[in-house]
């Protein structure tokens, strides 16, 4: 009952006198996330809430300038609005599904339905477009810090046909070059989302390659429906982030490897993806791509030429 209360008294909310919410679409581990209309225009959005004690001013910076992104692989920010005690980030309404619909979370690897290889790299080569595009436009420049399957959106044609890839949810970014995070303790806990994280982060270091890494794990999983690494969170609250490291180190080595049956069989229906995972997994992050740049020419090699664009 007080979650039923909790919803209605939020639903014909108006926010700036100008976005009425519609209803409650989910929440996320940064805030929660509406359906809202824009009353002058009629238009459908999507509008997060984020508390402000969870969040420094930083954050102001980061969306002023993403507001002036425009690129068809980055979801597209209207409005950031500061009140009392909260912020509000109004967003593009993606008719579409997050990446993390395509994975099935199963113990046998026949209950899944393979996503077809056409689509899987378009996917891939959509989220690395858009972190290129992030990371390198002058008037952004930001790491985003939270690459997931569920902050990436996949829309399709009528016909079913794979249209467009957008990564979304910024709240996170932080400024490109500064790529330090002092003060970092043995016992902190990085940000970002468990299961993402590239093991630099643990040692309280991240940089571009940190953000293909998380690129990778979508990959693998988009392949796999499995992990790279397993690291629960209990794991995480009992190991300091030296054996934290040390342990997604030594999973991913034995994953890289490629020895295990299960993994075989489903890279053996996407032709190249193996070089491109080592490139974009590899524990130590002078072994990876260097850039977005650099990982979509790889790309750009490896993907047959049966799924390459026209």
């Amino acid at each position: 009952m007080k979650e039923e209360a909790q919803f209605c008294s939020i639903r014909g909310l108006v926010v700036a006198d100008t976005y009425r919410i519609v209803h409650k679409i989910g929440e996320d581990g940064c805030g929660t996330i509406y359906r809202a209309e824009d009353i002058a225009t009629k238009e459908d959005l999507r509008l997060k809430k984020l508390d402000k004690e969870d969040f420094d001013a930083g954050v102001k910076e980061v969306y002023r300038r993403l507001r002036e992104a425009r690129h068809p692989n980055v979801g597209r920010i209207h409005e950031f609005i500061e009140e009392e005690d909260c912020y509000w980030v109004v967003m593009e309404l993606i008719h579409g599904e997050a990446a993390e619909h395509f994975i099935c979370e199963v113990d046998h690897m026949e209950d899944c339905t393979p996503i077809p290889a056409d689509d899987f790299w378009k996917i891939v080569d959509g989220v690395l477009k858009g972190l290129e595009y992030v990371h390198a436009d002058p008037d952004i420049m930001v790491y985003h810090r939270n690459v997931t399957a569920d902050n990436v959106m996949i829309t399709f044609t009528e016909a079913n046909q794979l249209e467009s890839v957008q990564l979304i949810d910024f709240e996170l970014c932080h400024d490109i070059p500064d790529n330090s995070m002092d003060g970092l303790g043995e016992d902190d806990v990085p940000v970002g989302t468990r299961g993402y994280k590239a093991p630099e982060l643990y040692a309280g270091r991240f940089d571009q390659r940190s953000d293909l890494f998380a690129v990778g794990v979508i990959a693998w999983r988009l392949i796999t429906h499995k992990w790279p690494y397993y690291l629960t969170h209990r794991m995480a609250e009992e190991m300091d982030n030296d054996k934290i490291r040390e342990t997604i180190t030594e999973q991913l080595q034995e994953s890289l490897s490629f020895q295990c049956g299960w993994v075989l069989t489903s890279l053996a229906m996407y032709p190249g993806a193996s070089s491109l995972l080592k490139l974009l997994l590899a524990p130590d992050p002078n072994d990876r791509a260097a850039s977005a740049s650099e990982a979509l020419r790889h790309l750009a090699d490896v993907r047959p030429c049966s799924t390459a664009p026209s």
